[in-house]
């Protein structure tokens, strides 16, 4: 009988890296709507000078030299805590470093579970965006550095898998502010871009299987997005200046505030039956904060 994919994926913070912690009480990520592995085994191919006997165009041999793996996300968040801790870096907003998390992932195989588990998992991008008539949605890509296959011994050992949370996912923001000041002009839909630029760190002794022993953050773009009907021509001046000011608004308990959002273009359409509409992207911002 074929595999379904609605299987369970679950998640929780490690305390060094790529190691899983003991008996873990594994976390909800909220309502995923998709999950996607990547796994790349590395090979050295190797053409010899053939045996006797052997034929020549044959003489070839494959070797496992390691593996890449990457880890995809479709998310529906409950709340903003994955997004502030994981993709973020703290509890408070960006940070220099970010923690890596186990993911477990269970797959009924006629009625017997097996259990993978991929480690060292770090975010490399992840947007964030709220739409109009849309719940929030949360969609990442993780760098992972440790697959070791999947077993029918659960990883948990006396811990415990995640238990769905009963809330509702999250809906649209409050209170977007630029400036300080509401925008004049009609949000219809605004998303929030973190994107890394990871350098792997590399022991040729470590035991993981991409020998990975850090994903270490070089470089951090963080993009906003805005599409918008307009209702006065304000905008267009402030592409022009590239005014810069920061971007607040309420979700729940928290207030976000990304620090220095400017929009250095401005290509919106005019025409005799329809409203004028455009996105604007921000060129990357300085940082953001949680309250």
């Amino acid at each position: 009988m074929a595999i379904t994919g609605n299987q369970p994926v679950e998640y929780v913070d490690e305390n060094t890296f790529a190691t899983t912690p003991n008996n873990p009480a594994m976390q909800w990520f909220g309502l995923v709507e998709q999950f996607t592995p990547y796994i790349r085994t590395k090979t050295d191919d190797i053409r010899y000078l053939r045996a006797n006997g052997e034929e020549a165009l044959e003489s070839l041999s494959q070797y496992s030299t390691g593996q890449e793996l990457e880890l995809s996300f479709l998310v529906r968040p409950q709340s903003l805590q994955f997004w502030i801790d994981n993709v973020l870096g703290s509890a408070t907003g960006t940070d220099g470093t970010l923690t890596s998390i186990s993911v477990g992932h269970i797959v009924d195989v006629e009625g017997t579970p097996y259990y993978g588990l991929y480690r060292g998992c770090v975010v490399r991008s992840a947007i964030l965006s709220f739409a109009e008539d849309r719940l929030c949605e949360l969609s990442f890509v993780m760098a992972s550095a440790d697959y070791s296959g999947y077993t029918d011994i659960d990883y948990v050992g006396s811990g415990s898998h995640a238990l769905r949370s009963t809330s509702a996912p999250l809906g649209q923001v409050d209170s977007l502010t630029w400036g300080a000041e509401p925008f004049t002009d009609y949000v219809r839909e605004l998303t929030i871009g973190v994107h890394y630029t990871l350098r792997r760190l590399v022991d040729i002794d470590a035991q993981s299987s991409t020998r990975t022993v850090a994903f270490i953050p070089a470089k951090r773009n963080i993009i906003v997005s805005l599409t918008m009907d307009f209702a006065s021509m304000d905008m267009l001046s402030s592409v022009a200046n590239l005014t810069s000011h920061d971007m607040v608004f309420t979700l729940g308990s928290n207030t976000i505030t990304i620090k220095d959002v400017a929009f250095p273009e401005f290509k919106g359409g005019f025409s005799a039956d329809d409203l004028v509409e455009t996105t604007l992207t921000s060129v990357p911002c300085k940082s953001i904060t949680v309250a």
